[in-house]
């Protein structure tokens, strides 16, 4: 039940990020249609560049984003300390993870020369390995701490 509340505020915050990213190509598509080539990954690094931003100033400020100030959750670190702006930016670094590898596919060839194709299957092992932090994240008890939790020294504490 705890864990559905963290789905859910993940869900309203990218609904959010999703809004922003729209407006951004609303106004700026007379820009972006002069480069149609790299419009995809215009949007995506823009969106990605902004998630973080987003998500690190919200959890250095707040503690939490709005989603989970709606869902009454705060990220403290793990002594019960607010995270600071460091440990709020990579928290957020590290959940852009999976966004990450996907505009790196769409922004040019992949990691080794060999194209888009590469790059998706890099993106789809982040994603896994996220989902399976997820996961995992249901199997610890009491914490349920995910990958980044545990990279960047945090928790989420439950209102």
């Amino acid at each position: 039940m705890r864990f559905r509340r963290r789905v859910a505020a993940k869900l309203i915050d990218t609904a959010i990020i999703a809004a922003v990213a729209v407006l951004f190509v609303t106004l700026w598509s007379s820009h972006l249609a002069q480069m149609p080539g790299r419009l995809a990954a215009t949007v995506l690094w823009s969106g990605m560049i902004f998630q973080i931003a987003f998500v690190a100033v919200c959890l250095n400020r707040w503690g939490a984003t709005p989603g989970k100030m709606l869902c009454r959750l705060k990220v403290v670190a793990t002594p019960g300390r607010s995270v600071g702006q460091i440990r709020a930016f990579a928290r957020s670094v590290v959940n852009s993870l999976g966004l990450a590898t996907l505009v790196i596919g769409y922004s040019g060839p992949g990691l080794d020369g060999s194209g888009p194709q590469q790059s998706l299957a890099l993106f789809n092992v982040v994603m896994w390995a996220l989902f399976l932090s997820y996961f995992v994240a249901l199997l610890d008890k009491p914490a349920q701490r995910t990958m980044s939790d545990r990279i960047c020294g945090t928790r989420v504490l439950y209102g």
